[in-house]
């Protein structure tokens, strides 16, 4: 839900005429985003691999997966954090 934010966001802290240019980095950045989270927790699930593998698939324990989806947590915090900088129009 904090992708809504940003958007929103953008009307605070950008002009009207360059609101559509930003609307676009943000979406932008949300997809390149999304995709180096997915890297960043298949390299911590790889960190902790203990070599089982079932029918060709690497197999991960639950708490291997717990611990790669703190990576969320992290990421929203600075999401949180980020929310404060800047200067409002």
């Amino acid at each position: 839900m904090a992708h809504i934010v940003a958007f929103t966001d953008i009307n605070n802290y950008c002009n009207i005429e360059n609101s559509g240019l930003a609307s676009s980095i943000v979406n932008s950045e949300e997809f390149i985003g999304s995709s180096i989270i997915s890297l960043i927790i298949g390299f911590i699930l790889d960190l902790g691999w203990n070599g089982n593998i079932i029918d060709g698939i690497r197999v991960y324990s639950k708490s291997q997966y717990i611990g790669s989806f703190y990576i969320f947590i992290i990421i929203s915090l600075i999401g949180v954090a980020v929310t404060f900088i800047g200067k409002e129009k």
